[in-house]
């Protein structure tokens, strides 16, 4: 098993996120994730970094990390100009690099329409997924976000549904199942103090339990941020 975490990329700037993966990669952490959102959801005022500049300075400097956004999301530029933020990254970080894309769903709405950008329906979203995918399942292994894997299921090939590594109902108890233990396993590979102070600072007076519930939902996983 491989485990991997979240970056605190919604910061005025990349310090932190950089200090993270260090720490990260001399803890003997697998792979470090990036939100791509134009802000946190739920809060606008807030700043975000957007994940492939953070992912590729990560990548170079630490050579054996795997590197994601979690995850890209269609729409927000055109296909050609993802496919190619992806294939810049593998060509920084060969064999290192996870394709992890999604259509995003209404709880992002909020960020394409402050932003000016079209709206599509989720069928016009999965076209683009399935577009982009197919440009970079011969190149690098592809990931798909839960809300965007079961509408396409049907449209992969056997093989495409193999490398994107699409988990099914029987999988999904073992996942859940292993939560917990992960969570206890990153908190035992990277020091408490440092992951304290990391969302102290931006989030004063929260507490170290509040911070790994990014382990157990995807609202802990925003809160960390």
């Amino acid at each position: 098993m491989k485990l991997g975490v979240l970056l605190p990329t919604f910061r005025n700037g990349s310090d932190d996120a950089l200090a993270f993966a260090g720490e990260a990669a001399r803890q003997g952490i697998d792979g470090v994730f990036a939100y791509d959102h134009l802000w946190p959801m739920g809060s606008p005022e807030r700043p975000a970094l957007s994940p492939f500049p953070v992912l590729a300075a990560i990548a170079k400097k630490h050579q054996e990390i795997i590197v994601a956004p979690l995850v890209a999301r269609v729409g927000l530029v055109g296909t050609s100009h993802l496919v190619e933020e992806f294939r810049t990254l593998n060509a920084l970080a060969p064999g290192r690099v996870i394709a992890a894309l999604g259509t995003g769903d209404r709880l992002s709405a909020d960020e394409n329409e402050a932003y000016g950008l079209v709206s599509l329906s989720g069928a016009e979203r999965r076209e683009l997924l399935i577009d982009t995918a197919t440009q970079l399942f011969d190149e690098m292994p592809v990931w798909f976000g839960e809300a965007a894997m079961r509408p396409i299921n049907s449209q992969l090939t056997s093989e495409q549904k193999l490398i994107s590594g699409m988990y099914n109902h029987t999988k999904l108890s073992n996942y859940l199942s292993l939560r917990q233990s992960i969570g206890q396993e990153i908190r035992q590979k990277i020091p408490m103090d440092f992951l304290t102070d990391l969302p102290q600072r931006a989030l004063p007076g929260r507490s170290l339990d509040h911070q790994f519930k990014f382990m157990n939902s995807k609202s802990g996983a925003r809160a960390i941020q």
